[in-house]
């Protein structure tokens, strides 16, 4: 029985870009193990956000008429032309939108018509929900009892 060839482990994108160079320019051929060498340099190329034509120009660009060591040059070219980490994007600014008179924070925006809040366009504040539901409730039990409450005059009266 005949033994078939182990099938090679899967190369990463770096490597496969070094095995092409030969094919691109006979003077930069590099053995599997030049290759497997050089990959952690050619991998930080992509980790800076260079593509691979970035990469294959840079070592390819502006060749001598003789190589003699490929390995060593490309390595050289590796190093010397890695491009610059990229800078943090600073955050996004974030807006907050504000009544134009008081400042008073307005969420969304929505509640601000013609940039004012409700108060500063003469409207009534909004009551918050606890304070909804303890005067509902006064009013519920004064419609049960059948009687008026100090506040539902108070409010009837206005």
């Amino acid at each position: 029985m005949t033994e078939r060839p182990v099938a090679a482990a899967a190369r990463s994108t770096a490597y496969s870009a070094l095995a092409r160079l030969g094919r691109i320019d006979a003077r930069l051929t590099l053995s599997a193990g030049e290759c497997a060498a050089l990959e952690g340099e050619a991998a930080e190329w992509f980790a800076r956000g260079a593509g691979e034509p970035q990469l294959v120009q840079a070592l390819t660009a502006g060749l001598p008429e003789r190589v003699a060591h490929a390995y060593a040059f490309v390595r050289a070219r590796l190093l010397a032309k890695l491009p610059p980490r990229p800078e943090p994007q600073p955050p996004a600014p974030r807006y907050e939108v504000v009544c134009t008179a008081c400042g008073e924070p307005g969420g969304d925006g929505h509640a601000l018509r013609g940039g004012l809040c409700g108060v500063c366009r003469g409207g009534r504040p909004a009551l918050a929900a606890d304070e909804v539901r303890a005067h509902a409730g006064r009013l519920r039990a004064a419609l049960r009892t059948g009687t008026r409450t100090e506040k539902a005059e108070k409010g009837a009266g206005t």
